[in-house]
């Protein structure tokens, strides 16, 4: 990982963190791309581990994913939101727990994390939970009104409950 830019030089110096030369003669060092990073003298970028990102190019090391995300491969540029029925509590994840009996989680996208999951209320099927959240947020009570109205029945028993 060295480059000359200038003729007259007595040695070649090291490409910087986050620049690579694979290249005898180089005149210039690159820059690593998105998902790797390099330390300085680098011939070859490296792909970022799994549980960790890099979004931008040239970079000398990778972060963590966040709390609520994970990277389940290497070089990726952005982490992704765990689904539902899962969790991530901790940064630098590679999977997702799944929640636990009597708890769960729901993600509206993979731009949305979730760090943890809740509790059922007693009393309260968790099915009826999980289809009241399809009927509304996806807009399958646009397709289908009967279903909307027994929605909005469940929904007026589940609030009735609490």
């Amino acid at each position: 990982g060295t480059a000359a830019a200038v003729a007259g030089n007595t040695q070649c110096p090291l490409c910087t963190a986050g620049r690579y030369s694979s290249i005898q003669g180089a005149t210039a060092c690159w820059p690593c791309d998105v998902g790797s990073f390099s330390n300085s003298g680098a011939v070859n970028c490296t792909l970022c581990l799994k549980g960790t990102y890099q979004n931008q190019t040239g970079q000398s090391q990778c972060s963590n994913c966040s709390t609520g995300f994970y990277a389940p491969t290497q070089g990726l540029q952005q982490c992704i939101g765990c689904q539902s029925g899962r969790f991530a509590n901790i940064t630098g994840m590679s999977v997702c727990s799944p929640c636990g009996i009597g708890r769960f989680s729901v993600s509206l996208s993979a731009l949305s994390g979730i760090a943890a999951c809740s509790s059922c209320n007693p009393g309260v099927p968790l099915i009826h939970i999980y289809m009241l959240l399809l009927w509304f947020v996806s807009g399958f009570w646009f397709f289908a009104p009967h279903f909307y109205f027994h929605a909005q029945r469940y929904l007026f028993i589940y609030l009735f409950i609490l």
